[in-house]
């Protein structure tokens, strides 16, 4: 129900407070990267996210925060390059006490989270990396398909949070017809970000390539991935796989991206034992 949720706190990072969660008193600190743009109070209103967490604060503490510029944290700041939001990260994780951690990353975080496990290996005890990439755009990307990528980057933005969106048929197509779900939705879309800000994060994107740092990693990897996933095909997640030494992958059934949609258990039953 909506207010029945845990504390929000915050840390300041140059100049910017950023909103975290810390649930739980198991035995393992997991600290969850952001994907694209969420919002860690209006998340416990839908049953299966307020699952997912309650889940991981079932065997762990469990800490979870709004990027800047996104959810419940300072929305006046500009969106922040990957290279300061492994500062945020880093900021939070002091601010909640927390020296080392098992990451967990779903979807747009991934690069980030490659980044910070390359930066700092004496904070990350593992990382688990669910439904993402190393580079959201190939090597070689022509100068004409970037603009392509660019006209629809816009299109997503001015469709953010409308009946038009097409968020949930892409990323939840099992709740595709469900029209609670699309309605409540469209409303925690435009609580994560102003569709200015989303054209940001979406451009953003575009500079996040980490596949040179996938040899170097050192930190034990487990990579999620569904076998359908219609935001990220798999072949993305076998690469993170094949390329990190020593990952570990666990493919899922199922075409839904978000991870709270679709079998919960399965994915996390793996994630409980890995770490």
């Amino acid at each position: 129900m909506p207010g029945d949720f845990p504390p929000i706190r915050f840390a300041t990072s140059r100049g910017a407070r950023l909103a975290y969660q810390v649930i739980g008193d198991g035995p393992v600190d997991i600290v969850a990267i952001p994907p694209m743009a969420q919002h860690i109070e209006m998340a416990w209103e839908w049953p299966d996210i307020r699952y997912m967490l309650e889940r991981f604060a079932s065997f762990s503490r469990f800490l979870h925060f709004d990027k800047r510029g996104t959810g419940a944290s300072d929305r006046r700041s500009r969106i922040p390059g990957i290279d300061e939001r492994v500062a945020d990260l880093e900021a939070v994780m002091d601010d909640a006490g927390i020296h080392r951690a098992h990451l967990y990353v779903a979807s747009e975080g991934g690069p980030m989270a490659i980044l910070f496990a390359a930066t700092y290996p004496d904070r990350v005890e593992s990382l688990v990396i669910s439904g993402s990439t190393p580079a959201w755009v190939s090597d070689d990307v022509t100068d004409a398909q970037l603009e392509e990528v660019r006209r629809r980057h816009q299109q997503i933005a001015q469709q953010w949070g409308t009946p038009e969106s097409p968020i949930v048929d892409t990323f939840a197509p099992s709740l595709a017809g469900d029209p609670e779900f699309r309605a409540w939705h469209q409303r925690y879309e435009r609580s994560a970000a102003t569709p200015d800000s989303l054209i940001d994060l979406l451009e953003l994107t575009l500079e996040m390539n980490v596949r040179e740092l996938l040899p170097q990693l050192d930190v034990p990897t487990l990579v999620i991935h569904r076998t359908g996933d219609r935001a990220i095909p798999i072949q993305y997640g076998r690469e993170l796989a094949e390329r990190i030494p020593g990952a570990r992958m666990f493919e899922q059934p199922g075409e839904d991206h978000f991870s709270y949609v679709g079998d919960i258990d399965g994915w996390m039953d793996e994630l409980e034992r890995f770490v």
